[in-house]
């Protein structure tokens, strides 16, 4: 079984809040301002049992459905392939995994 998921860093210090959920009792009604799109970098890592595949570094701002299919087809799965063809592989529901293209060929 693999799971996969990626993850943003904003070279501002904000956080994507999409998958993290932060809980404290100290000041929670504070309010911290961010610099409105500020750079930032995408990251993905794949977990199976033994090995961690990653991290790879997305080019440009956002994951499209594209350059989630480019992932898949020339780096994550020759790897997978190359240690083991018997694997199952997991993703969450983000809009770029469910690109037309991505389902034709995870399928």
């Amino acid at each position: 079984m693999i799971f996969s998921d990626e993850a943003t860093f904003y070279l501002s210090g904000k956080v994507s809040r999409n998958n993290i959920r932060i809980l404290g009792l100290q000041k929670p009604h504070d309010i911290v301002q961010h610099e409105r799109d500020s750079l930032k970098i995408n990251i993905l890592s794949a977990v199976p049992v033994r090995k961690i595949y990653g991290p790879l570094f997305f080019e440009g701002n956002i994951v499209t459905g594209n350059s989630c299919l480019e992932m898949l087809q020339d780096w994550l799965f020759p790897q997978l392939n190359e240690d083991s063809e018997d694997f199952s592989f997991q993703q969450d529901v983000a809009p770029p995994h469910w690109h037309k293209k991505v389902s034709r060929f995870l399928n």
